[in-house]
């Protein structure tokens, strides 16, 4: 009897989740729209790396990810700016995650978060457009 096959997971809905819920009144929604914005952009920039042939280990795979991306060592030189933009943005988004998750309160978070979906956005729209060498 074969398993079934089962699709890779859709990381855009994490981003689709942000979104719909960062504006809402309870700081645990909040909160959460910053950590799933991150990790959407993060799983997809992650995956993209790997199929390129980077081996991404669970222990450090955060910083490596976003080390790759601004080393840009696979980028076609006329690419190489979008490529740290793009390190850049999962910075960002890697700092306030961590401040939903760990800090009992954060400053102007509200601000934060809209900044943190629409940079998430961004991301998605400028992951295809990278060139490789």
């Amino acid at each position: 009897m074969s398993s079934p096959t089962t699709s890779p997971f859709n990381w855009q809905a994490f981003l689709l989740f942000a979104q719909q819920n960062a504006g809402a009144k309870s700081e645990t929604l909040k909160r959460t729209s910053a950590s799933r914005a991150y990790y959407a952009l993060f799983n997809v920039c992650r995956d993209f790396l790997e199929s390129l042939g980077h081996t991404i280990p669970n222990t450090r795979a955060h910083k490596l990810v976003w080390e790759v991306f601004k080393n840009a060592p696979d980028a076609d030189p006329s690419s190489a700016p979008d490529w740290r933009l793009l390190a850049q943005h999962g910075t960002t988004l890697r700092t306030l995650r961590n401040q939903a998750d760990y800090d009992d309160q954060i400053n102007q978070f509200d601000r934060r978060l809209a900044n943190a979906i629409n940079i998430a956005t961004q991301g998605f729209q400028l992951l295809p457009t990278l060139k490789t060498k």
